[in-house]
């Protein structure tokens, strides 16, 4: 997810949050919150540019374009 070729995904776990599905073997699921209403889309767009060129990763930018974009989309 980290490194394929859209960002959207990526964009769309930090402006909307995401929650795993909870099982009877697991009830409590780890979940990200949204954090659309905190974070400018040029601070989502360099934190997951970061995540996608380190700890071995070489995915292109993400630019502040596209994370307005989804943000619109989810509006």
């Amino acid at each position: 997810m980290v490194a394929q070729a859209s960002t959207e995904t990526l964009a769309r776990a930090v402006l909307a949050g995401s929650q795993a599905v909870h099982t009877a073997r697991a009830p409590t699921t780890p979940a990200m919150p949204s954090l659309a209403w905190r974070l400018k889309d040029q601070e989502i767009a360099d934190a997951l540019t970061y995540v996608r060129g380190s700890w071995g990763n070489a995915a292109p930018a993400v630019s502040s374009d596209d994370v307005a974009a989804v943000r619109e989309e989810l509006q």
